[in-house]
This record gives C-alpha cells, structure tokens and sequence, in this order.
C-alpha cells in the first residue's frame, strides 16, 4: 500500500520528495536503506504538482517523515536544498492509541488508563510533557500545514501553535 501526502513549497523549480522510516532510512524506490551520499539520487521520489505551490507524492505505507527538496539538477544531489520537513500524522477513525480522531479531533493516549472520550487539560499537558523537542517540532509542523492547507482551499482553519512547548 502506498500513503498520498501533501506538502507546500514557496519556492520555484523542480520539486522532490524524499521519504524515512522510523530509523531513519531512505526509501530508494524499493527499499529503505541506510543513508548514503552516493545514492542520494535514489532517494528522489517525484512530486506532482497540485497548483498554487502545492505538491503531492506517494509514498510507501512504512514512511513516517518526509523532506520536500528543490533538485537544481537532472538528479537528486546532496547540495540539493531541504524546503521543508514533514511528519506523516496517522489518521484514523479512533481505533488505534496515539492516532487522531477525525470525528473530534482528539489524540488517544496509548495508555489505556486515560479516557480518551474525557480528555482533560491535564491529559493534554502530560502528553505535550512527554515530548521530545524533536517530537514536538514535527507536532507543530503537521499542524500549521493542516491550518496552510484549510486557508489555502477555502477552509476556515486558523490558530497556532505556540502552547506546545
């Protein structure tokens, strides 16, 4: 299976994304593998564009992260530029622990104990404690580019993120 993402870029030329799992590694079109300089150019995985700087690609199910870069040449390079960077946020309909609620929003806790239907302000402080800085950057990027995406196509998403610290 494959999973479809979304990402913006502000910037002109040839997009690409490039994908990692949990560990790290790079998708090289069939495979993740531990990252090489030598074959950075396996790692570009192209990006069809969606207008008004939005670009889509697809993905393999294991990916958990993904870079938008801008390729200057006829392959991916490692001078190549960084554009942005994205955490894939798992989606679900409130089965799993740890995933998003589509029909209220709220993230279940993996720990059973916590009432996800009763979610407190105390509930919310523990799981933002319980973040590391990079876990909590990667929260605040998936957020904005759900509020960029909900302005940019008509929505009415608007907010910030400024308490998750």
């Amino acid at each position: 299976m494959a999973q479809t993402v979304k990402a913006y870029s502000p910037a002109s030329g040839t997009v690409v994304f490039t994908a990692h799992n949990a560990t790290g590694q790079y998708w090289n079109g069939s495979a993740f593998a531990t990252y090489s300089a030598g074959s950075i150019a396996s790692y570009a995985i192209a990006a069809t564009s969606l207008g008004g700087g939005w670009y889509s690609a697809s993905l393999d199910d294991a990916a958990t992260s993904y870079d938008l870069r801008l390729r200057a040449g006829a392959s991916l390079a490692t001078t190549d530029p960084v554009v942005d960077a994205y955490a894939v946020v798992p989606l679900s309909q409130g089965t799993g622990a740890n995933q998003i609620e589509l029909t209220n929003g709220r993230v279940k806790p993996a720990d059973a104990s916590l009432d996800p239907a009763t979610p407190t302000a105390d509930f919310a402080a523990q799981f933002i404690a319980d973040m590391t800085d990079s876990t909590k950057a990667e929260v605040r990027a998936a957020i904005l580019n759900v509020l960029t995406y909900l302005n940019t196509s008509g929505g009415s998403g608007s907010g910030s993120v400024s308490d998750i610290n």
